[in-house]
């Protein structure tokens, strides 16, 4: 029997594996900011003596801290350190005056990725002209590869050592029923779930591509986590094929609860209780989750019997009310530990999550407390009534597993600056790229050092509920992090570095109120030459021409295409009807694609952003227009071309 679980877990783990290997996106390893003193937003009525930042990851020593007041001058700092095992950053400040600075980071984890990011305070009661009061979070985005992992990883440890501690202390030494716990199962599908992990981070190093990449892998503490879990999880699975003892079994189990705990976010960055109140919320909920399965298998195993199931019910029943009340006093404070103010519960991914995982363990609560009234004693007809109470409670602790996962893969909320700066002009030369998200324009500007973004959804008016993530990728193909501050309404704006040549910014949009989506944009760095006079020669070259044929595709957002459509006007027509006929903004040429000459600019009155195209003989060929809501496709044709 233990054989053929032992197979059938084996599978499982090697289709979870390939799955996550072959159908999920390259993961990296993310160093979350947990969070900040001053905080985001703060207004404090005497200068701060320095800014700590609290993360995830340990941090390396080439990550910096850097203050700029609210007219973008820079305030030398005195020192930037890193202490608390090298995962928070410090910087001491001289005195500040009134005012709001902005402070902004770059970090760099073991591994090389890199996470930016920027926030306000205030120092005075009175805040400065240009600093406007505003309310909301922000959140990144969930990362579904690493929550599946987590899912199928904490659901077969829970089934084990629930199982296992049922077994051994509800049912015996009297066991009536005879169902064994899916215990070697369980831990193969746990041993999946490890494998899944690994497999990620091999895929993150690119091995798949980059066979001699192997130093790339398990440089973070995290990665070194996974793979000692999944090395114990086996030597433990092993180790009960060989004595024929499942007890052994619980030795691995409980190693690696500790280390999944030992994994996530509260033990980073809270003080020193939070790593055994993370050990005990995880084990204890997971031994509830198990014993909890085990007892809905016993009981819809003998749900038309007459006999009786007891004591195993009410030993269980009083087991569970000691651990539901142990993890609903340890949980909550974990988990609200993570939150900056309680409106991050309603405004920010995290909190939503949790807020799901309490009405979920309301559920199991209200279920098991049915169950105690109708099914124990389990007598005879009261089985059937235990056996549908206690599995509507196991399928109510299934999904607070899944919520879990969600949480353990999911930066913790950071309540945004309350707080915000308008945008900071932009040095020349700047360079713009824009397309749409979803039904969102983003438009996306390039200065030395400075990158801002306005997201903007049909309309051209941001409402409150629209949210945006940042994600990028450097012309050498290694991924960073942006966390910007808000410069205002879809107003984005960060310090960047930017290496020469191409940029990938990839930003998702999150609205209820209009299609949301994902757009990669591609960023050329540094800008090319300024255009202008070609801008004026392909006006003046297209004008003439007596007979145009533009062939048009409109997309509206998702689902939204109309096209292609043909009309025939003339040169001079088209011209006229072009928003960039008086004039455009930031106009530069880029490298020439297919033969054609490329430039883009944008024309700030009218909010639209365009990329042309223009043949030998001076003369738009092709244009691409991109506006709050719209991206125009357009081929022109002329008599004379091919």
């Amino acid at each position: 029997m233990n054989r053929q679980l032992l197979r059938r877990g084996g599978i499982a783990l090697a289709i979870a594996a390939l799955i996550v290997t072959i159908g999920n996106p390259v993961v990296e390893a993310h160093t979350f900011l947990v969070r900040t003193s001053p905080s985001a937003g703060a207004r404090l009525t005497s200068p701060p003596g320095e800014v700590v930042l609290d993360f995830t990851e340990t941090v390396a020593s080439e990550s910096t801290i850097e203050l700029r007041d609210g007219n973008g001058d820079s305030i030398e700092l005195l020192s930037v350190n890193l202490d608390s095992g090298s995962k928070r950053l410090r910087a001491s400040l001289p005195p500040l005056a009134d005012g709001v600075y902005q402070a902004t980071w770059l970090v760099v984890a073991e591994d090389g990725h890199t996470t930016e990011g920027e926030f306000v305070f205030a120092v005075g009661v009175d805040l400065p002209a240009g600093a406007v009061m505003t309310n909301g979070s922000t959140s990144t985005p969930v990362r579904w590869a690493d929550a599946l992992v987590a899912l199928v990883l904490l659901g077969g440890l829970a089934i084990a050592l629930g199982g296992l501690l049922s077994e051994r202390f509800v049912w015996q030494p009297s066991n009536p029923i005879g169902v064994a716990a899916p215990v070697v199962g369980a831990i193969a599908v746990a041993l999946g779930g490890a494998m899944g992990g690994v497999a990620l981070i091999l895929r993150r190093a690119n091995l798949l591509t980059r066979p001699t990449s192997w130093g790339d892998a398990f440089t973070t503490r995290a990665d070194r986590l996974t793979l000692t879990i999944l090395v114990v999880l086996a030597i433990g699975l092993l180790l009960i094929q060989l004595l024929r003892s499942r007890l052994v079994g619980l030795v691995p189990v409980v190693v690696t609860g500790v280390l999944l705990a030992l994994r996530g976010h509260g033990p980073e960055a809270s003080g020193w209780w939070s790593s055994p109140a993370a050990v005990a919320h995880l084990l204890i909920g997971g031994a509830w989750v198990g014993a909890l399965i085990h007892l809905s298998m016993s009981a819809r195993a003998n749900r038309t019997s007459t006999a009786t199931l007891e004591p195993g019910p009410s030993r269980y029943a009083t087991a569970a009310l000691v651990a539901a009340f142990a993890t609903l006093v340890i949980g909550p404070v974990v988990a609200f530990g993570q939150l900056a103010h309680l409106s991050d519960l309603t405004d920010s991914t995290y909190g939503q999550i949790l807020l799901i995982k309490l009405v979920l363990v309301g559920l199991a609560l209200a279920a098991a407390l049915f169950a105690r009234r109708r099914g124990i004693p389990a007598n005879g007809h009261r089985i059937g009534s235990l056996a549908r109470y206690a599995t509507i409670e196991a399928i109510a602790l299934v999904g607070v597993l899944a919520v879990s996962a969600l949480l353990s893969t999911t930066a913790p909320a950071r309540g945004s600056s309350s707080i915000e700066l308008g945008p900071i002009p932009l040095p020349k030369p700047t360079t713009l790229t824009s397309d749409l998200a979803g039904s969102h324009q983003v438009l996306v500007a390039a200065a030395a050092d400075r990158l801002q973004v306005l997201v903007l959804p049909p309309g051209g008016q941001p409402s409150s509920a629209q949210r945006s993530t940042f994600e990028g990728i450097e012309p050498d193909g290694t991924t960073f992090d942006l966390q910007p501050r808000p410069c205002g309404p879809g107003c984005f704006d960060i310090a960047h570095h930017w290496t020469d040549g191409i940029t990938r910014l990839t930003v998702t949009v999150t609205n209820p109120e209009a299609d949301g989506g994902s757009v990669q944009l591609e960023i050329a760095w540094p800008p090319g030459p300024d255009a202008t006079n070609l801008l004026a020669q392909a006006i003046a070259a297209t004008s003439v021409e007596s007979t145009v044929t533009v062939t048009e595709n409109v997309s509206s957002g998702p689902s939204a295409t109309t096209g292609p459509g043909d009309l025939t006007v003339s040169g001079a027509y088209y011209i006229g009807a072009s928003p960039f006929n008086a004039g455009a903004d930031d106009v530069h040429q880029q490298p020439n694609e297919d033969g054609l000459q490329v430039i883009t600019f944008a024309v700030t009155g009218t909010g639209t952003w365009h990329k042309l195209w223009i043949d030998e003989s001076g003369r738009i060929r092709r244009e691409t227009l991109v506006d709050p809501g719209h991206r125009i496709d357009r081929i022109l044709t002329y008599p004379d071309s091919p």
